[in-house]
């Protein structure tokens, strides 16, 4: 595990297993002893081919499922040992499903209103939220009408609105266009200068990985890279990922900014 500060910690994957009965009783070992922490107001990538248990890895950390054996632990929580995944924030590759809004500034209203029936100014806090999603001018905007990559937006100004302290994303970058990725790293960008916990989980690495303080590849469930996101270059093919084209100026040009 990455040698951090307890208090510095905000997710500790500890070692995490899963697996999975196929047809005839065949046993598929989806994850297997996973272990890292993300430390708090770190961007954490966690890369991996399709299948390798990243989406998986998630939703174990946000509750939705769980582990054969190992835990997530939330030392930011005030109760670690019995901590539910309440600060994560899980913002879906599929959006669909998460908006519950008729309009863009229905939905942060909502989550606004979970967060805190009583609040002052809601109104004024979601056109807020908004407009850090880049969504400024589309409130109004049917839920439905909104392309993938505003529906993502939408659904991290929700997230926010419901005051989540770790923000995962699962494929943020599927099916956008360069504009759609640009808009997408500026709003991750501003999570990250405001100190915001994030995962990015994504195998395109080209389009994100100069923001990143860490970066985690598994590959058939184990975790095979942990460390500095550049002592990974020239390992990542193997691992099915690919290699980014790294220009002479250095790493931090591997974002679409």
């Amino acid at each position: 595990m990455m040698e951090e500060e307890a208090f510095d910690v905000a997710v500790s994957f500890c070692h995490v297993s899963k697996s999975f009965k196929g047809f005839g009783g065949q046993v598929f070992h989806a994850l297997n002893d996973v272990s890292f922490d993300v430390g708090k107001g770190e961007f954490c990538i966690l890369a991996g081919r399709n299948g390798s248990g990243k989406s998986l890895l998630m939703s174990i950390a946000g509750g939705l499922v769980r582990p054969d054996s190992g835990n997530v632990a939330f030392p930011c929580e005030n109760d670690s040992r019995n901590a539910t995944g309440k600060s994560i924030g899980m913002v879906f590759q599929n959006v669909r499903e998460s908006i519950l809004g008729d309009t863009a500034l229905d939905d942060v209203l909502l989550s606004l209103g979970i967060r805190d029936r009583k609040m002052r100014n809601p109104k004024e806090i979601a056109m807020s939220l908004l407009e850090d999603a880049g969504l400024k001018g589309k409130e109004n905007r049917p839920s439905h009408a909104l392309s993938s990559g505003e529906g993502r937006r939408l659904l991290a100004a929700s997230v926010l609105a419901l005051g989540r302290d770790v923000i995962f994303f699962d494929e943020p970058y599927s099916n956008l266009d360069y504009p759609g990725v640009r808009e997408m790293n500026r709003m991750i960008a501003r999570l990250k200068d405001e100190g915001r916990t994030i995962v990015l989980i994504t195998h395109e690495l080209e389009k994100c990985l100069g923001l990143a303080d860490k970066l985690f590849v598994l590959d058939n469930g184990v975790l095979v890279y942990s460390g500095n996101p550049e002592g990974a270059l020239g390992s990542l093919n193997k691992w099915g990922i690919r290699e980014p084209e790294v220009a002479a100026k250095g790493i931090k040009s591997l974002v679409w900014l």
